[in-house]
């Protein structure tokens, strides 16, 4: 319940941060819902899932634990999405 109230208050946040800037707002959008969204593991064998930058920028401030796994899961997702966002600029100039 909680992860569907987290994701429908990203989702909003990230529309608001795009929709300040008005030439590049879906690469904000997307890069924006990435950064919020990307889960990662809170213990190394436990099913639990929290949001990566909020696990990193947590195990750095209270617990001071300077491990970049956290961070693991977001270093593999906003590449991708980058990459995916060039492709789909491609695409539509090549075709629209």
């Amino acid at each position: 319940m909680y992860w569907i109230f987290y994701c429908l208050v990203s989702i909003l946040a990230s529309f608001i941060l795009a929709k300040n800037k008005e030439r590049f707002s879906y690469i904000i959008f997307i890069l924006a819902c990435c950064i919020f969204l990307t889960p990662a593991s809170i213990t190394l064998n436990g099913d639990d899932f929290a949001p990566a930058i909020f696990t990193y920028l947590y195990g750095i401030l209270f617990e001071q634990n300077y491990s970049l796994r956290p961070i693991r899961p977001l270093v593999l997702s906003l590449p991708t999405s980058l990459i995916l966002l060039y492709l789909l600029a491609v695409i539509k100039r090549k075709f629209f």
